[in-house]
């Protein structure tokens, strides 16, 4: 076993997570253990099951409360270390206009990280109705999300209503107070709650191997970063494997 730990400095700076030292919270690189439950990840169940994973290699925080932006973090910091620093991405160069496959430096993708100053639950000032206060969505969120939108059509409500901070509202009350609210007042709480993303930033400068020309491009989330498989797996580690 892969014992290991390792200090990780999360983008949400552990501003969120009250009565946690950040310099406690540590974590390991998988094992082949670990590989059968990566393996097991698909689209339905991927919450959950990378919650169990976090629970097996995480120490000094109950990885419910960690935030969505530091999930994705911990996924790229344990691609990085578990399996390998780049990957393969192709795109169109825009000096010679050609498909190539660039060269991705992990590493060196941009961290976005919440403000030091900030002060959550993040007030909303609305136009047209009272503030609004919010919180960060949480893995714990995600699983409740994921559960109501299996038998109910307006989980983009619920979603909504577990973000805002009311004690004189439950959440149903919550989620029946957005449905009476005009649709500007979803996209204002929209727009604030993307404006505290926190996480990788998934572009990253490259240059490509056939004109040299230095660029940006996207690298888009993809489970191949949960367990590499297929193309990535061919790419990085050579066909066969």
């Amino acid at each position: 076993m892969n014992d290991n730990y390792l200090p990780i400095t999360l983008p949400s700076r552990c501003i969120p997570y009250e009565g946690i030292d950040p310099d406690s919270v540590k974590i390991r690189s998988y094992t082949g253990a670990d590989e059968v439950f990566l393996s097991e990840i698909n689209i339905l169940n991927q919450t959950s099951k990378f919650l169990f994973i976090l629970e097996r290699v995480m120490q000094g925080i109950d990885p419910k409360i960690l935030t969505s932006g530091d999930k994705l973090y911990i996924m790229l910091w344990e691609y990085i270390n578990s399996y390998s620093e780049t990957v393969f991405e192709k795109d169109i160069c825009s000096g010679c206009m050609q498909e190539v496959s660039f060269t991705v430096d992990l590493r060196k993708m941009d961290v976005v990280k919440l403000p030091k100053d900030l002060v959550l639950p993040v007030e909303v000032t609305m136009e047209d109705a009272d503030p609004v206060f919010l919180k960060l969505l949480t893995i714990d969120d995600e699983l409740h999300v994921q559960d109501y939108a299996a038998t109910h059509p307006d989980s983009h409500l619920y979603k909504l209503a577990r973000l805002m901070v009311d004690p004189k509202l439950d959440l149903l009350e919550r989620k029946a107070w957005l449905a009476s609210c005009p649709a500007k007042v979803l996209a204002q709480i929209r727009g604030k709650f993307g404006e505290l993303y926190h996480g990788p930033s998934f572009s990253a400068n490259v240059t490509c191997p056939g004109c040299g020309r230095e660029d940006v491009i996207e690298v888009p989330f993809r489970f191949e970063f949960l367990f590499p498989t297929g193309e990535t797996l061919a790419d990085t580690f050579g066909k066969g494997i």
